[in-house]
C-alpha cells in the first residue's frame, strides 16, 4: 500500500513512517501542502495522513484538491481543539 503522509512536524511523519513501514507499506512524506499536491498527481496513493494546520496551502484545501480526483480514504490529522470544518 502507497501511504503519503502529509505533515509539517517532522518528528510525526517520522514516527508514522517507522511503524508504517514495519507493517509493509510504501511511505511518501511532504512537509507542506503544495508538496502533498504534487506527491498525489506523481504517484498512485491508497491512503493519505493529512495535518490540517500545514505551511503553503492547508490541509483543508489539499483535502479539496484530492477530492476533485479522488475518492482515496483519507485520516485527517490536527491539534486544534473543537470540532474541524
Amino acid at each position: 500500500m502507497n501511504i503519503l503522509i502529509a505533515e509539517d512536524e517532522q518528528d510525526i511523519r517520522k514516527l508514522l513512517e517507522l511503524h508504517l513501514i514495519k507493517e509493509g507499506h510504501n511511505i511518501f512524506q511532504a512537509a507542506d501542502g503544495i508538496k502533498a499536491i504534487k506527491i498525489f498527481n506523481e504517484i498512485h496513493v491508497d491512503l493519505v495522513v493529512l495535518d490540517i494546520m500545514m505551511p503553503g496551502i492547508d490541509g483543508f484545501k489539499v483535502l479539496k484538491k484530492i477530492r476533485e480526483k479522488s475518492e482515496v480514504p483519507v485520516m485527517l490529522l490536527t491539534a486544534r481543539g473543537g470540532r474541524c470544518g
